[in-house]
């Protein structure tokens, strides 16, 4: 199969800057109305907030620096996001932890595994696709379509929160409505890669990845998620 670009670049700068106003709208009222005290909140919350902003930022200003021929620029970017993506998932990691150990302290262990399924997934989720977005890198093609799925994953914290804190709806509904528009998306993305013959297979990856995550939301109760979750948890938190 060829490989192809899908979206323009500068499309693309453009999506991802509305998952980035996504992500400053649905933290809003939930973080950011709390500046510059922050009373309540703990480090790993500032640190995560701080690494999402900054990966988006990055996500926005490579397809810019590559339409305008920046490659020298493009190419040290990338570099430092060997060090700013661990650390991303590091913060993913940090927040997990926390919820879980707040969770433990008034809820039944069952609930603090289920409590966690929002961050540990994402959190696996994104080392997969930059994984294969890095070892990609000579494929831009592929490499875009990788990095686009590690955008996809941004959608959910902001959006997320803003039906929740906007629209009032329930956990239990904005979660899965999220999960669904990110799996449409990929899928859409998807169909046309195959529509026009295209090497398909990155973002066939990114859809079951995301639908994956709908699996675990949806079925954080049982062993699906219950056993890996708690194995997780007894060795590393």
């Amino acid at each position: 199969m060829k490989q192809s670009k899908s979206i323009p670049l500068s499309n693309l700068s453009l999506i991802f800057t509305t998952i980035l106003l996504i992500i400053i709208l649905g933290f809003y009222q939930t973080y950011l109305v709390f500046f510059p005290k922050f009373q309540g909140f703990h480090y790993e919350q500032h640190f995560h907030g701080f690494m999402m902003i900054l990966w988006m930022v990055f996500l926005i200003i490579q397809p810019l620096l590559i339409s305008n021929k920046k490659y020298q620029i493009h190419r040290f970017i990338g570099k430092l996001s060997l060090i700013i993506a661990p650390l991303l998932i590091l913060s993913i990691f940090l927040v997990s932890k926390m919820v879980y150990h707040r969770s433990i302290a008034t809820l039944s262990q069952q609930e603090s595994l289920a409590s966690i399924v929002l961050g540990l997934p994402n959190m696996f989720a994104f080392i997969l696709l930059y994984y294969l977005a890095i070892f990609n890198t000579r494929n831009m093609p592929a490499h875009m379509r990788y990095m686009i799925g590690t955008a996809l994953l941004m959608i959910g914290p902001g959006l997320g929160r803003l039906l929740i804190t906007g629209l009032k709806w329930p956990l239990e509904m904005a979660v899965p409505a999220v999960n669904y528009l990110t799996i449409a998306l990929a899928l859409v993305f998807l169909v046309n890669d195959i529509r026009k013959k295209i090497d398909y297979l990155p973002y066939l990856v990114v859809f079951i990845t995301l639908v994956a995550l709908q699996v675990f939301w949806q079925f954080r109760f049982s062993e699906i998620w219950q056993v890996p979750a708690k194995a997780f948890a007894d060795l590393l938190f």
